[in-house]
């Protein structure tokens, strides 16, 4: 009756699926798992966002001044 949400171990689950894969893809999955698990439910809306950001450069918390990260 609407008392259980997706959650964030079913989450957890679904975006270890989704690696290598690129934003639009893990949003389409996503959104995909989502509309099954509901199947015919009533629901008030969804929205799923994804960040991507390059792989190959500096990442700095402030403006390129402070320690970062490099991604792989």
């Amino acid at each position: 009756m609407g008392d259980t949400q997706f959650g964030e171990e079913r989450l957890r689950r679904a975006l270890s699926e989704c690696a290598g894969m690129p934003s639009e893809g893990v949003v389409e999955h996503l959104q995909m798992l989502a509309s099954q698990w509901l199947g015919q439910r009533r629901h008030d809306d969804m929205a799923v966002v994804a960040i991507s950001a390059p792989r190959t450069h500096h990442l700095s918390a402030v403006g390129g001044h402070t320690q970062g990260r490099y991604t792989a």
